[in-house]
């Protein structure tokens, strides 16, 4: 069984930290939290820790591993990056942004999944660096939830989930930001978006420039030789069939005493009109906020007891395109008795 770690977020005592650090460092695993979700983390240099990895999230072998780092100097140690980036990815980092570069060969091909990149970021959780630094080597680190689960904010969640499966959960609160790191591809002569993330795309473009935003980045298509996680399998989907809808189907689904038995997730303004059970994540006007409840409503949603889902989607700016992407990978369109409902006048 894992043993528990109650660490402070914001003011990690580094002593505490140094058992599951040295764990990493010889091939343990561990859940820590960082400021998008909560982690599943190993040695980024063990092929046989990183395999570990994949072994208990259940996760496909060409679905590579972000590597975390907790200074500029060892992302040298893993990445070949133009200097003209570097100085701009430092207006990011420590921050939910992740880029994929060309791997200097340091990194396990397990967590690379044989590619001749790298996916890597530089986390701000005070807590993910600390262990890092501490380690003494980057991490591989997904998000921690089982594979097409829905990430993982809460630490409640994390310990049902791994207490039994890891070496450590470090225990930290919620994850602030709930939503994974936003990925851009370094490596093509345009800079591509290929995740949307708690970053806004419109922020790097203020710093590098116009990014194409691909299909795969909005969640409406997939890759089929991923360089990013998030590019081409099934993520984030409850247990309970989850249904997208529009705003105007969900109002007339939410009245309609036929579905009683679903939950209807939705945004404050729609929440309004509706009289079945529901969640609200929050207002349009404010998306960060339903950004940070998005994975524990769908959660919640396994733990209601319902037939089944619905859920709209939000506005697809800043946050919001990292809110819709996950959406559309979390949920299915609506079929059968559904569409006969909405069909009825």
């Amino acid at each position: 069984m894992g043993r528990k770690l109650l660490i402070d977020y914001g003011n990690p005592d580094r002593e505490a930290l140094l058992e599951a650090a040295r764990s990493i460092a010889t091939g343990g695993i561990v859940v820590f939290p960082t400021e998008t979700v909560y982690g599943i983390g190993a040695n980024a240099y063990d092929d046989a820790a990183c395999s570990r990895i994949f072994s208990i999230k259940g996760r496909p072998q060409d679905n590579p591993l972000i590597v975390h780092v907790s200074s500029m100097e060892m992302l040298g140690e893993v990445a070949l990056i133009d200097r003209k980036w570097i100085q701009r990815l430092s207006r990011f980092w420590p921050g939910p942004l992740t880029v994929v570069a060309r791997s200097t060969g340091k990194v396990s091909t397990v967590a690379r999944t044989g590619l001749p990149t790298v996916a890597v970021r530089f986390p701000s959780s005070p807590v993910a660096r600390a262990l890092i630094e501490l380690a003494g080597v980057p991490i591989a680190a997904p998000s921690a939830n089982l594979s097409t689960r829905p990430s993982i904010t809460d630490p409640v969640h994390a310990l049902e989930e791994f207490s039994e499966r890891v070496e450590y959960v470090i225990v930290s609160g919620k994850s602030p930001l709930g939503i994974e790191s936003t990925v851009i591809d370094l490596t093509s002569p345009t800079i591509r978006l290929l995740r949307a993330g708690s970053t806004p795309v419109e922020e790097i473009e203020k710093v590098f420039g116009p990014v194409e935003v691909t299909d795969t980045a909005r969640g409406v298509a997939t890759e089929e030789r991923p360089v990013s996680p998030g590019a081409k399998y099934l993520h984030y989907s409850p247990e309970t069939p989850l249904y997208l809808v529009t705003e105007d189907q969900m109002m007339s689904l939410g009245q309609n005493p036929g579905f009683s038995d679903y939950v209807f997730i939705c945004s404050a303004q729609v929440g309004e009109a509706i009289t079945n059970r529901k969640i609200v994540l929050g207002s349009e006007s404010d998306l960060s906020a339903v950004a940070s409840r998005l994975f524990s409503a769908l959660r919640d949603l396994d733990s209601m007891n319902a037939r089944g889902g619905f859920i709209h989607l939000f506005p697809e700016h800043g946050i919001g395109l990292a809110v819709g992407n996950r959406i559309r990978k979390a949920s299915r369109p609506p079929t059968g008795e559904i569409l006969a409902a909405l069909d009825r006048p």
